[in-house]
């Protein structure tokens, strides 16, 4: 399978969904607050790499 963009946005996206669903059964909002910073920056640096 070729590594493109948007194979490598789904699978950043699906490892946040993941991290994020467990902080929110955990209760812990201020982790859900950084892993949604986190995954911006993520998204926006993979997507600016391969610009």
């Amino acid at each position: 399978m070729t590594d493109t963009l948007s194979s490598r946005l789904a699978a950043l996206h699906d490892d946040y969904v993941h991290a994020v669903n467990v902080a929110v059964a955990d209760e812990d909002t201020p982790r859900v607050e950084r892993l949604v910073a986190a995954y911006d920056r993520e998204a926006l640096q993979l997507m600016s790499s391969v610009a």
